[in-house]
Order: C-alpha cells, then structure tokens, then sequence
C-alpha cells in the first residue's frame, strides 16, 4: 500500500486492472487521502479551454515527465446530460464540479479516469441555483458541495442551503437565513477559505455589487457590499491574498479601457466595513515610452 500510494496518477491508473483487489484498494478514501498527501506539488497542470459563449470545454493535461500537452477526452460511455450546458464550480485534488446553468444538475467528475456522479436532484421544479461550491472535508474525511438556491413556490420566494456529502451520496439542509433579494451570481468559481465560501453576485434589490459569504462550519450565511467605487460595469475577482480574501478590480477609462488594477483585502466578513485598499496597480502604459542608456 505504501509504494502504491507514491505512484503517478498515470501508473495508478493502469494498476486498477491487476486486480479487483488493487481496483477496490485504489478507490478507497483512506488510500486517496494517503495518495494525496505523498503527491508532489503541481504533479500534473490542467488546462481547460472554452469558447467566448461556454459553449463547449475542451480538458488537456501536461505532465512534467512530457514535452507535449495531452488532449483529454471526456466523452462518457452513458452521458446523461450534454457537458456543453455545464460551468465548471471548482476542483480539488483531481476532482472537478460542474453544475448546468440555471438549472439543478451538478457533477462531480474525474477527468483522468472518465468517471463522473450526477449528483441527486432537489424534490423541488422550480428551483434555480445561485452558488455552487466544492471542496475535501479534512474533518469527516469526504468531499463536500454546497448549493445556494431560490425556490418559487406559487407568489412565495425561499431560500435554501444545502451540503451534499459524497460518502453518502445525499443532501442535508443548513438552516440559514438569506436575504430575499434577487440577484445576478457572476459566472466564477467559488473561494475558499477555512472552511468559508465566498462567492461574487450583483443584488438588484439594493442595486450594489456583492459578495455571499457561506461558513459551513458555523451554518451561517453573510451578504456584503463591494467598496462603493466597484460598480456593476467593474468585472471584479476575488483570490486569496496572503491569507486573506482579496478583491481584484479592473478600473476603465471613457474609452472603456483598462487603466488600473485596485486590489481590496476583506479584514472581516462579520462586521459591515470589511474592506482595505491595499494596492493599486497601473496606470497602464498605451504608448510606448522612450527609452535610453545613461553614459558618462
């Protein structure tokens, strides 16, 4: 089991046809988990490239010991769903999310070995998903997705959170108040910090730009304002910054051109003025400036 869990992916993956004995020993959690922590960093870079639309993804892998990119195909044997309506919500030590726009369908797949979990669908019709977030469970040693969502329900509106357990393949309810507002989510993964989730929408309700704050370990929900400056047009990120959420905004001159970068640090998502200014990057050079060497 040792020398296994310090083989390649690629090599695991030809060692799960030796024996079914090997298949089960190599699918099971404990043995992932161990796999996992003798992994190399950046073992493998994964690329995924779109169309301007998101009308198709298309999965390529580069391995270190290889010159060449590897062109991955994902075409499943029974493929309930067309992957083409699908945005992919995050990825965590090899495993992707992915969850059909507007609609309730979310994946878990596994680009290398082609293996894929639709994951069961809410006893709800209409139902519209607004987040979606995934990540490993260091505490109950299992993956873990969340899902924010908007019930309509004849002239009444709720709000749902739920976390869905892969261990048992089932969903369980975060009983969490969210404001009943409507609101636009931005087409990005989620962040994810201590156990925190972080997410970008814009709020018609009170018309601001916004970030949905979701801690799964206290089963509490937050909505924030952007800094006023961020305005809808703005197209704003957010990363982790040296432990700390960061804000990347792209700032636009008349002719919509990007001059500069401000760069925000969230203190603390509890309290209502949560955000610092820590960098401005720019302004952006359009022409080129002259250049000389200094002699004596």
């Amino acid at each position: 089991m040792e020398i296994l869990s310090r083989l390649s992916v690629k090599s695991l993956l030809r060692c799960k046809s030796v024996s079914k004995n090997w298949y089960s020993l190599i699918r099971n959690p404990s043995f992932i988990s161990l796999h996992h922590t003798h992994a190399q960093p950046h073992d493998c870079i994964s690329l995924i490239r779109t169309d301007n639309n998101f009308t198709y993804h298309s999965f390529y892998y580069l391995f270190p010991d290889q010159t060449s990119i590897q062109h991955l195909d994902l075409s499943f044997t029974e493929r309930p769903v067309d992957l083409s309506c699908f945005r992919i919500r995050g990825s965590c030590n090899g495993l992707m999310c992915l969850s059909e726009w507007f609609k309730a369908n979310i994946m878990i797949c596994n680009p290398a070995t082609r293996e894929f979990r639709l994951l069961p669908r809410p006893p709800y019709h209409n139902w519209l998903t607004n987040h979606v977030g995934f990540a490993f469970d260091s505490k109950t040693n299992d993956y873990i997705v969340v899902r924010v969502a908007t019930l309509y329900e004849f002239s009444r509106i709720d709000h749902k959170i739920q976390i869905y357990g892969m261990s048992g393949d089932s969903w369980k309810e975060i009983a969490a108040t969210v404001p009943n507002h409507r609101l636009r989510p931005y087409d990005h993964p989620s962040t994810l910090m201590d156990g925190v989730f972080y997410w970008l929408c814009y709020d018609f309700s009170i018309e601001v730009c916004a970030i949905d704050v979701l801690n799964t370990v206290e089963g509490s929900f937050k909505r924030r304002a952007l800094p006023v400056s961020v305005g809808s047009e703005s197209r704003p990120n957010i990363c982790l910054l040296n432990d700390s959420l960061a804000l990347v905004v792209p700032m636009y001159d008349n002719q919509l051109e990007e001059t500069q970068f401000d760069v925000w640090l969230m203190k603390d998502y509890r309290v209502q003025e949560c955000w610092t200014k820590k960098y401005t990057i720019g302004p952006h050079l359009r022409k080129s400036a002259s250049i000389w060497v200094s002699a004596k």
